[in-house]
């Protein structure tokens, strides 16, 4: 186990540059998804929150099948995965991971800042318990993801120049690795949805309503 802590953080320190701008586009990502909320019309407000408090409300007499919504979790993460894989392999297709990452960010915002906004304290641990716990897993793998092909991506243009030479099938097999070892985070990510948060959110739920 320390081993692996120990070259994800030996990664990070590689790449601590591409780290801080995708990090920096996530955040813009999550403010301006917040600051959307603001936008909203008081109607729209209003249907979304009386539809949240009539989900609240009837929780507890829903039949949440933890393991549909873990395979409908893994299967928008996979897809997620398979669009930014493909990207790197296109070279120039990388500015796709930065919008791909925009998106979570915009999500996660927008989420947590109506939640808040509309239920105050309340909306804050629901954030907190049912919304936070797998976006951390997603958020650290979706960004060493997009690292992880923003390097392929610049290291494949690097070697094209003469006094740079490097085995293409190294650098395919290198971001295959990568790319399969930090999509383990999603699929954490999926448990978490699929089996702790649904539990989480009907206690939640309990207090909310």
């Amino acid at each position: 186990m320390r081993y692996f802590i120990d070259v994800i953080i030996e990664y990070i320190k590689k790449n601590i540059g591409l780290y801080i701008i995708l990090l920096l586009i996530l955040v813009i990502g999550i403010l301006s998804g917040s600051l959307t909320v603001n936008l909203l019309s008081a109607l729209q407000k209003e249907e979304l929150t009386k539809y949240l408090n009539m989900f609240f409300i009837n929780i507890n007499n829903m039949d949440l099948d933890s393991t549909n919504i873990f395979y409908s979790s893994l299967s928008n993460n996979l897809k997620t995965l398979l669009i930014i894989f493909l990207s790197g392999l296109l070279i120039f297709g990388f500015p796709i991971v930065f919008i791909i990452i925009f998106l979570r960010g915009f999500m996660l915002g927008f989420t947590t800042g109506y939640f808040i906004s509309e239920f105050g304290t309340k909306g804050v641990l629901l954030s907190i318990f049912a919304i936070v716990p797998q976006n951390i897993l997603i958020i650290t793998g979706i960004l060493s993801i997009g690292v992880t092909t923003l390097y392929f991506d610049f290291t494949v243009l690097k070697s094209k120049r003469k006094y740079y030479r490097e085995s293409y099938g190294n650098l395919i097999l290198g971001y295959l690795f990568s790319f399969l070892f930090f999509s383990l985070f999603l699929l954490f990510a999926s448990l978490i949805e699929g089996y702790i948060s649904p539990f989480l959110i009907r206690i939640i739920a309990n207090y909310i309503s």
